[in-house]
Parts: structure tokens; C-alpha cells; sequence
């Protein structure tokens, strides 16, 4: 069951964009009237990165993204001072702008996509260093349990010492003040 009620995180939709952006998925998706696949395919890419999203999910989420877009692009084409404005617009206009390569910079899809390849590095680092840090967080504990073990041992054989040696000692007062009457 498909739950519509969690929210995309930022870094989720920034991978989302980095994934969609990729001249493969763009073309699959420019080419294909049934683009079920495609979907499937950038779902999984997700969840390589550890966003667990449905095939459904993706192509609704890109549906939405191409009409907001499509809609900010037509109302600032119009002209006047009114224009408006989206966290997600120069992400979406590298994508599905097509502006010409002419201007004497690279192709806007792949400028975008060199820089949300660098960010799923970035991520990926900042994923992999995160698993190293609750490794060494998980490898301190594990090492405190062993040391409070071993010191609960050290007590209980202190203990045990003690109770023999008190034992003892009172056997012996015992036996010494039985012998004295």
C-alpha cells in the first residue's frame, strides 16, 4: 500500500532530479509512450541511494514537477515585474529547458548533469560516513559492554573472596570462643 502522506525530503528530490536528469533516463522517457519501465528503473535508482519510492510515486512526482514548471515558465514568459519563483526551477529548466549549447557554455542537461553527479558523490560519501561513524559508535558500545562485563566479574570474584575470607574468620572466632568455654 502506497502511502501519498510522506513528504519527499530535500536531498530525496535532489536525487530524485540528479537520477531524472541522466541523458539515458531522459531519453527513455522522451521515447517511450509507456515509460512504466523507466519509472521502475529510476525508483530503483533511489533506493540505491536509500530513498525507498514507487514507480507510481516517481512518475507522479515528476508529473507534478513538469506542470509547476510549466506553468512558472509560461506566467514569467508573459513578461511584467509579477515573476515567480521555485526552489526546484533552474534544476528543471537545465532539464527540460533546452536551451541552445550556442551561447559558448556546455548543454544545460549536462551541466546539470556533471553537478547532481558530484552531489550523489557527495552524498555517497556523506552516506558512506555516516555507516563508518555508527560502526565506531556501535564498536565503543560493544567495547563498553565488555569492559562493565568484565569489571561486574572483577566485583563478583572481590565479592566472593571476601565473603570466603569473612567466613573463614568467623569460623575461626567461632571455634575460639568455643574453645575458651
Amino acid at each position: 500500500m502506497e502511502s501519498k502522506s510522506i513528504p519527499w525530503s530535500f536531498d530525496e528530490v535532489q536525487t530524485f532530479l540528479c537520477v531524472v536528469a541522466e541523458e539515458r533516463i531522459q531519453r527513455e522517457l522522451n521515447g517511450a509512450t509507456r515509460n512504466a519501465r523507466v519509472y521502475q528503473e529510476v525508483a530503483q535508482l533511489l533506493a540505491a541511494h536509500g530513498y525507498h519510492r514507487s514507480m507510481k510515486q516517481c512518475r507522479e512526482k515528476l508529473k507534478k514537477f513538469k506542470s509547476d514548471y510549466r506553468a512558472i515558465k509560461d506566467h514569467n514568459g508573459r513578461g511584467g515585474s509579477d515573476r515567480k519563483t521555485w526552489k526546484w526551477f533552474d534544476q528543471m529548466d537545465a532539464i527540460y529547458g533546452h536551451r541552445p549549447a550556442s551561447n559558448g557554455r556546455e548543454g544545460a542537461t549536462t551541466v546539470l548533469g556533471a553537478m547532481m553527479k558530484d552531489d550523489l558523490e557527495q552524498q555517497e560519501l556523506n552516506r558512506a560516513q555516516r555507516e563508518r561513524h555508527i560502526q565506531l559508535l556501535l564498536e565503543e558500545a560493544r567495547k563498553g559492554r565488555e569492559q562493565e562485563a568484565e569489571l561486574r566479574r572483577q566485583e563478583s570474584a572481590q565479592t566472593a573472596s571476601f565473603n570466603e575470607a569473612f567466613l573463614g574468620m568467623l569460623g575461626q572466632l567461632v571455634q575460639a570462643v568455643n574453645n575458651r568455654t
